[in-house]
Formats: C-alpha cells, sequence, structure tokens
C-alpha cells in the first residue's frame, strides 16, 4: 500500500501518513455543534466513496444520496481545551490511547453506523478533534456485494495505521 504524508499548504499541528490510493484527501474550514455549543475547526478529512445509495437512519424520503461514504476520518484543531468539552456534556468519554497520545473517546450510533470522536490536548486553548465515522456491513448489509467497499474491520485498520503515524506539534 503506496502512503503520501499529510503535507499542507495551512500551517496545521498535526502530520501523519495515509494511503493515498484508497482515501481522498481534502482540506475544510468547519464549524461544529459539539454538546450545545458552536466551535469553529480547520482541518482535513480522508475519505472513500463508493456508487451505492446510501439513507440515513430516519427512513425519511430525501434522506438518501447517491453515494456512500464507506470510511471518513478527520483530524481537526478547535480553538476550545478538552477539558471545556468534556465538561459541555453528560455524556461518557472513556479515557484512551490513541496512536502515541492520551485522548478521551465518544462514540454515537445506531443500526451499524456512527462515530467515534477522539479529542487530543494540543496546549492550554486548543484540542485536536479526531473522528471515524463507520458502517458495519452485517447491520447494513446490501455494501457487501459492492467490491470496492471497505469492510468496517479494513476501515479501522486503516484508521489506527493513520493514527500510528499522527505527529502533534504546538502552536
Amino acid at each position: 500500500m503506496k502512503t503520501n504524508v499529510f503535507n499542507a499548504k495551512k500551517n496545521y499541528p498535526f502530520t501523519f501518513e495515509y494511503p493515498a490510493d484508497k482515501l481522498l484527501l481534502t482540506e475544510s474550514s468547519k464549524t461544529f455543534s459539539l454538546f450545545d455549543e458552536i466551535i469553529p475547526g480547520e482541518g482535513i478529512i480522508l475519505s472513500h466513496e463508493i456508487n451505492t445509495e446510501h439513507c440515513d437512519e430516519s427512513g425519511l424520503p430525501g434522506h438518501c444520496t447517491p453515494k456512500t461514504s464507506d470510511i471518513e476520518i478527520s483530524v481537526y484543531t478547535l480553538n476550545k481545551t478538552v477539558q471545556k468539552i468534556h465538561n459541555n456534556t453528560d455524556q461518557i468519554m472513556d479515557n484512551v490511547r490513541l496512536g502515541n497520545y492520551d485522548a478521551l473517546r465518544l462514540e454515537q450510533g445506531v443500526e451499524g453506523e456512527g462515530i467515534i470522536y477522539y479529542f487530543i490536548s494540543l496546549n492550554d486553548k486548543k484540542t485536536i478533534m479526531v473522528s471515524r465515522k463507520y458502517i458495519d456491513e452485517n447491520i447494513v448489509a446490501k455494501y457487501k456485494a459492492v467490491p470496492e467497499f471497505i469492510t468496517s474491520s479494513e476501515s479501522k485498520k486503516i484508521f489506527e495505521n493513520i493514527m500510528q503515524t499522527l505527529k502533534l506539534s504546538t502552536i
């Protein structure tokens, strides 16, 4: 598997290696609604899409897209401390190790789809937020028939390999 080192034009406080032959990298500025608070972020999204319709768990008309993102990994810098993010939620966060860093982990999901958030303290003002969206092909079975679909176990392995190469620098 060929890997590229993420090197952005912007001055991000992180670098990592990723499988460029599998994942598309996009830079992104985004506002997050985390636990009833709006937090702006700057970062990147690594993704892979397949040409299979995806409908969200609501099942409502108009909640479908023509493609499915079977893996999506995001790394963002947030202008908020991990402690403040943690204090703003009543949801349980686990202390975990993500690559070489201590992090808080929060998982949200339903019916075979979800997102796992990791929050790593960068300094006394900023946090690195890493997220990984997932789809379990054993629950959403139609994806098993698509040859280019990245399975949940392969997705997890790709994520773990990327996180092993994650390096942070204080800014």
